[in-house]
């Protein structure tokens, strides 16, 4: 046989092994979307779409994986000088030709390519890779064996060709039958009804909006319709007016979230980026009461590395994407921009690399877990993080032109300020480039609110959002200009001001909560960890210490906190510039005290009054109602509410000390450090 023949040979076979697993799970598919997600636009157009695209799919890692495997056989058979091969050669068959699977090999990248992958398979988990190549390598051996135990001795083709439609038939019902087992294809809309679950407990979704202050949420008065989807749901449900949050960036408020504890007692911070093992999760508690639990989670410092992922059964954390440099970026858009493509090409399915994943990717995703992962006679708790909000602020154009009009001068700063440029003091930022920022901030908010009837729509069309217990809130806000003190002060590193610590906190569950309530009663995000196992039917556990947070429920009846708390640890200045740039910072600002940009912080308010203190020793004293942007210091008109507030900020911190677990310190490694550097944490 010549090597074209073998080539197309090996083509045709190969295919036929993809468009069998194409068309079983094709099939799976279309079925669910049937009366599924896509039951609004019709069931034939995406139907035949998801065939098209899984049996693509399926056909390429079928081959890649065989002609990897089968490269290496081939190596094995024809260099490797071992005893047996020359036998051994004689039921080779197809795969002793190494240039046939060097053709596969280049087909496959040629392929990628086309889908716009440099590296095959880049985006598909390792494990799945490794165990697909083991399936396959498996298969092969066990096909091997039965070619020389069996096959080769039957007498007539005959034979042989009723023994390989008898193990094809086997082979086709096994792979069906582990489709609907994993799949919980008969216990899906299509099929029948959800079995009853133990004591009914409800469906739990929890989503953190990162980096979204709640004033620019058109529930919360936003002047423009920013969050029609959100402004439904708290319609239906219950909104916080006055939620602060614990810290002021995104690990201690998470952790705070996860456990109930003030960032005092779970300890993360600059100096410790870890979760303590020692700490219970919300989820690791939902688990051990039957409840499948899975994190999908666009922030990258929200990981496994952290130990975050405590309690979950299924945990996707995206992380940045490791070629979207700064130059590369850059380049990339502009590329983008100069060649048309942008205008001729649906930005959906073709846009350039975004440093973080997209809010619809995580909805794909979700849609993809209910799919193969979700066992319908178990309640589910899931936890989703949307970073769309975060600086570079990313979303489609349309949602740009609608609320930013998006000019090329704002659109490069947010390249510059990658260079470090903004924060050394070499590159002033204007008031037009901050509306403009501040443009694109709100339209990344309205693309999430978008995302989020995409993503309830997806619950409903399962029959899950009717009993479904849904919290939104977020984890911080950003700043836009405000409290300038050496520059216009931006996004979110430094200060404790409210524009950092309001968050949006909103709560529906139709059967228990009473609908369209605005609750003013002042509370923090400390208190959602206890509010989801009283959802849940979970009113005491046994943690080992004490539980700081607080039912929500329970403290809207009687009236909220008097007072919330929130601190922010100091870095050290090594963390935030190295030497050369504190130098520039020096030398731009001269006779300026870095120690006055790196300050730890805490803070304790009430509805009138925010007494702050920071690590130098510094107070100031906010009267909210007559100042409600923290423009003024009070503290000499108002000076015993100052000393008043300032014993109970000791008074708690003390308490919150003797209620501290002894310290833990964990070394963070470098590629933690890398990610926080990244998103603009540390410098």
């Amino acid at each position: 046989m010549s090597v074209l023949k073998k080539i197309v040979f090996a083509l045709v076979w190969g295919s036929l092994c993809g468009m069998v697993l194409g068309i079983v799970d094709s099939i799976r598919i279309g079925l669910i979307y049937h009366k599924g997600v896509y039951h609004a636009q019709g069931f034939i157009k995406p139907y035949l779409i998801d065939c098209m695209s899984i049996f693509s799919i399926a056909t390429c890692k079928m081959i890649f994986f065989g002609a990897i495997v089968s490269a290496f056989i081939s190596v094995a058979i024809h260099l490797l000088p071992l005893p047996g091969l020359k036998n051994l050669k004689t039921y080779a068959g197809p795969f002793q030709n190494l240039p046939v699977y060097v053709f596969f090999l280049a087909l496959i990248y040629l392929f990628s390519l086309l889908r716009c992958h440099p590296i095959p398979l880049w985006h598909t988990p390792l494990q799945a890779v490794l165990w697909g190549m083991v399936f396959f390598l498996g298969s092969f051996l066990l096909g091997f064996a039965v070619h020389v135990l069996v096959i080769h001795r039957f007498p007539s083709r005959k034979y042989f060709g009723y023994f390989f439609g008898i193990l094809f038939i086997i082979f086709f019902v096994a792979v069906i039958a582990l489709e609907v087992r994993f799949s919980g294809l008969l216990k899906s809309p299509v099929f029948g009804k959800k079995k009853e679950m133990a004591g009914q407990s409800p469906n739990i979704v929890l989503i953190v909006l990162d980096t979204v202050r709640s004033d620019h949420l058109s529930c919360y008065g936003y002047e423009a319709a920013v969050t029609p989807v959100m402004d439904r749901i708290a319609a239906e449900g219950i909104l916080f007016e006055n939620c602060v949050s614990t810290s002021i960036w995104t690990l201690p408020s998470h952790a705070s979230i996860f456990t109930g504890l003030y960032p005092r007692c779970h300890k993360v911070s600059f100096d410790n980026f870890h979760l303590a093992k020692e700490f219970f999760t919300v989820a690791e508690i939902l688990k051990s009461r039957e409840y499948q639990t899975a994190g999908f989670v666009a922030n990258p410092i929200i990981s496994f590395g952290n130990n975050f992922t405590q309690g979950f059964d299924y945990y996707k954390a995206y992380g940045n994407n490791k070629i979207t440099r700064t130059e590369f970026y850059l380049l990339g858009n502009i590329l983008w921009r100069k060649s048309g493509l942008s205008k001729l090409l649906p930005q959906k399915k073709y846009r350039p690399h975004t440093r973080y994943q997209r809010a619809e990717d995580l909805i794909d995703d979700i849609e993809k877990w209910f799919h193969v992962e979700y066992r319908r006679d178990k309640p589910f708790f899931l936890f989703l993080n949307f970073m769309d909000a975060h600086f570079p602020y990313q979303s489609p154009a349309s949602f740009k032109n609608t609320f930013s009009g998006l000019n090329d001068e704002a659109f490069f700063f947010t390249r510059r300020r990658e260079s470090i440029d903004y924060f050394k003091g070499k590159y002033i930022v204007s008031h037009e480039e901050i509306t403009e920022l501040e443009g694109l901030y709100t339209a990344s908010i309205a693309y999430i609110d978008y995302c989020l009837g995409e993503l309830f729509s997806l619950l409903k069309a399962r029959g899950f959002f009717d009993r479904l217990a849904l919290i939104i809130t977020s984890d911080h806000g950003e700043y836009f200009g405000q409290h300038a003190k050496f520059y216009h002060r931006l996004f979110h590193n430094f200060g404790i001001y409210n524009e950092l610590l309001c968050v949006p906190l909103i709560i529906r569950y139709s059967p228990a909560i009473e609908k369209s309530k605005v609750e003013e009663a002042q509370v923090q995000n400390v208190n959602i960890f206890p509010t989801i196992l009283h959802l849940a039917g979970i009113d005491s556990f046994d943690a080992g210490y004490r539980i700081q947070g607080r039912n929500l429920f329970d403290l809207a009846k009687d009236g909220g906190r008097e007072y919330v708390l929130s601190t922010f640890t100091s870095p050290s200045e090594e963390d935030i510039l190295n030497k050369r740039q504190i130098i520039r910072v020096l030398e731009t600002y001269p006779g300026v005290t870095l120690k006055n940009w790196f300050k730890g912080y805490s803070a304790v308010q009430n509805q009138q009054y925010k007494f702050v203190k920071d690590s130098l020793g510094n107070e100031q004293l906010f009267d909210l109602l007559n100042d409600p942007t923290e423009s003024r210091d009070a503290i000499l008109a108002h000076s015993l509410k100052a000393i008043e507030m300032g014993d109970l900020l000791k008074k708690w911190d003390q308490r919150l000390g003797k209620e501290a677990l002894e310290k833990i310190t964990i070394d963070t490694d470098p590629e933690t450090l890398k990610t926080l550097q990244e998103l603009g944490y540390l410098r």
